[in-house]
């Protein structure tokens, strides 16, 4: 729970907390890379298509935006359920390549739009 102060917010307190999402490693004996699977109440564990580097590197990328982690999974972002994520990648890619205009993010925007 968000401690809230009267008349504003305390200034160290995430926008969103408890928001029912959580990444994991699966470590299985003899398996290499490592899995990894992104779990979100409403829709359950989802295998990401990134390995353990490659989660560091694209949450490096999109600077921990809520809902990224749906960017390297098999699921429809068109579902009502998935707006506030959809909103906030389309804010990202918008934002994103004018403040970072070192990075590129034409992949990301492809991988939002083979999710519509």
């Amino acid at each position: 729970m968000t401690a809230v102060y009267p008349g504003r917010q305390r200034p160290d307190a995430p926008p969103c907390t408890g928001t029912g999402r959580l990444a994991a490693v699966r470590i299985q004996r003899g398996v290499s890379p490592l899995e990894i699977w992104f779990h979100d109440r409403s829709d359950g564990p989802v295998r990401l298509d990134l390995d353990y580097c490659g989660y560091l590197e694209a949450l490096v990328r999109t600077k921990g935006c809520f809902g990224w982690q749906y960017l390297f999974a098999d699921v429809s972002l068109a579902d009502h359920e998935h707006h506030h994520s959809l909103d906030n990648m389309r804010r990202m890619l918008e934002v994103f390549p004018k403040l970072f205009p070192e990075h590129d993010y034409t992949d990301l925007a492809e991988r939002l739009n083979q999710r519509l």
